[in-house]
């Protein structure tokens, strides 16, 4: 993630790492596929503001907190690499078992909140979505192309977690 400061020599603040290692501005394209599934779905089944709102907000806590778990898995990785060894973990910036807590509390909080606001239907496509992106794509991008394919999938599930989230749970 590029910062404001690239060129300075000021170091990057504490706002400027948790942007960087939640992936913010990823996080804000997976909402707006989101938004666009909700919008599909509601085309059917009527638009509901704050249904929205509460899909929107606990997919991006679990896309935030998805970033997190990928980057502990690349710290190895990131300090050999120019483009990524200022990042906050391989740059030491940020301690491992602090991030792992944030990234764990992000998508847990993300999962729950679907499952009691929107249904659980959205919590689990969510935490699918979380486990191809970490346990499956992470560790593949080193060793095989076909991490794209995989990462396309992570990437196609957010629309369907917003259709999935347009339909009223029978609870309400």
């Amino acid at each position: 993630m590029a910062r404001k400061n690239e060129n300075s020599q000021e170091p990057p603040n504490l706002r400027e790492d948790i942007m960087a290692i939640t992936k913010a501005r990823l996080t804000l394209m997976v909402l707006v596929t989101t938004g666009i599934g909700f919008w599909v779905s509601s085309k059917e089944n009527g638009f509901e503001f704050w249904l929205l709102l509460h899909t929107l907000f606990g997919t991006s806590l679990a896309a935030l907190g998805s970033s997190v778990f990928n980057q502990l898995m690349e710290i190895d990785a990131d300090r050999k690499m120019k483009r990524t060894r200022d990042r906050p973990l391989p740059a030491e910036r940020l301690s491992p078992v602090p991030a792992f807590v944030l990234g764990g509390f992000l998508c847990a909080f993300g999962m729950v909140h679907l499952a009691t606001m929107v249904n659980v239907e959205s919590s689990a496509l969510v935490a699918a979505t979380l486990l191809v992106y970490v346990l499956v794509y992470t560790p593949m991008k080193r060793t095989s192309s076909l991490n794209t394919l995989v990462g396309a999938v992570s990437g196609a599930i957010p629309p369907v977690v917003g259709w999935v989230g347009g339909f009223r749970c029978d609870w309400r």
